[in-house]
Order: structure tokens, then sequence, then C-alpha cells
């Protein structure tokens, strides 16, 4: 768990983990600078349960979102990647901010253990990978985050 945090923090990452017996709504108050509301979310009671009360009063299209919150598949420790279903992919590439929760049980040491993995598990023809948020550096070489997907991944991360 602890290569896979430090890998994600190299990576622009924000990591929060969500330790047992703290309520959900004081993670969700240790985090800075998240919309009250234009958020979007995959449809499921996992993710239903985890969002913040804030969030349940909007619902809106990923094109219209500020937030979008999902679960993920798995994580590699080996780069701090997250991996989400392809059905999820506007959710997590759309609004500027994903969210993206993770339980420590679905971390795996490599990438070679993520494709075995996945090969069983995935419930869609596709999977996204997603190593921090968006980066380009097209124009005269200097790095910019959010141009072709969020400027912010924030990980949440389950003990």
């Amino acid at each position: 768990m602890q290569e896979f945090i430090q890998k994600a923090r190299e990576n622009s990452s924000e990591v929060w983990v969500a330790q047992s017996g703290i309520p959900v709504e004081q993670l969700w108050q240790s985090i800075p600078d998240l919309p009250q509301s234009g958020w979007c979310w995959e449809d499921n009671s996992f993710v239903r349960q985890w969002l913040p009360s804030f969030a349940h009063s909007s619902s809106n299209s990923p094109e219209n979102s500020l937030c979008g919150c999902t679960s993920a598949l798995l994580g590699i420790a080996q780069t701090g990647t997250v991996v989400v279903s392809g059905a999820m992919r506007k959710i997590s590439l759309l609004p500027p901010i994903h969210i993206c929760l993770l339980s420590k049980s679905q971390i795996v040491a490599s990438l070679q253990e993520a494709f075995a993995a996945v090969r069983k598990e995935a419930d869609s023809h596709s999977i996204v990978f997603i190593t921090g948020p968006s980066r380009t550096a097209d124009i005269e070489q200097t790095l910019t985050l959010g141009v072709h997907g969020p400027h912010r991944l924030i990980i949440i991360l389950m003990e």
C-alpha cells in the first residue's frame, strides 16, 4: 500500500486514506477545494455510500460536471495507477476532477498482475489505466495539467 501511495503522489495524484471508524463526511471535509455541486458518479451502491452528502443533491452528465466519482477495478503499486472500467470512461475523463475509490485489497504489485486480474474481472471490452491527472507538454515542451482530461486525480484509498 505504501508503494502505491508513494508512486501515485509522484505522479501528481492526491491520495487520501479512509481509515475504518472515521465518518465519511469527516474524510470529505479534509479534502480542500472540492466543488459543492456539479457531481456525477458511477451508479452503484458502493460509490453512493462513499459520496459526500453535498454530492447527492446534484447528478449531472459527465459533460456538464465539475467532479466525477468512480470505483477502481485495481490499483498498481509499481506505478501508482488506478484501473477503471471502460464503461466509466466519460465519468473518469470529462469532469475536471476525478475521484477514484480504491480498496487496499485491490492493489496489485505490477502491471503483469493487473493484466492477469483484468482478464478475469473486466465487465466491459475496455479498461482505462489512469496514472495521475491528464498532462501534456505539446506546447513549447511546457508541462500542463488538465488539457486532455482531469487536472486533478483524487484517490480515496480504503483500508
